[in-house]
């Protein structure tokens, strides 16, 4: 898929040029990433980051009753598809690149294993995502 053949519920109110520079920002991803721009639709409709996270189901669930809470998986709730796609860019990403997500990556999977650290990273890398198209500025690595 072209930039110039995205449809209109994918662009949205922004402008073609950045979309072009946003694909060719990650040559690697950028087909999943363009995927995942279009199955979380318009960006505005998210107050933050958070909330696209969780419309991918990538936010752990939590089990309250009186003064106990206690966190469980993720919930798996919304885009399975977006869900499914920020996991293979996260796979994709962490065995690629030497990022912030990478190093968060590897300390998460000493402790915690590899599904749960990719679970982490793609949760991170949405973020990510969330913040180029919100903000409109290009990704810079804090690492």
């Amino acid at each position: 898929m072209t930039p110039t053949s995205l449809p209109s519920r994918m662009t949205g109110s922004l402008p073609l040029s950045f979309l072009e520079s946003f694909m060719r920002a990650s040559v690697a991803v950028s087909s999943r990433l363009t995927a995942s721009t279009f199955e979380i639709g318009a960006i505005d409709r998210f107050s933050d980051g958070d909330r696209a996270c969780s419309r991918a189901g990538l936010v752990p669930s939590t089990h309250a009753s009186g003064g106990t809470t206690r966190h469980g998986g993720i919930t798996k709730e919304g885009s399975r598809w977006l869900r499914w796609v920020m996991v293979e860019a996260a796979m994709t990403h962490v065995h690629k690149y030497d990022t912030a997500i990478t190093k968060a990556y590897h300390r998460i999977a000493e402790r915690r294993g590899s599904q749960a650290a990719t679970v982490a990273a793609a949760r991170k890398l949405l973020m990510c995502c969330y913040a180029v198209l919100k903000n409109r500025h290009p990704y810079y690595d804090q690492a």
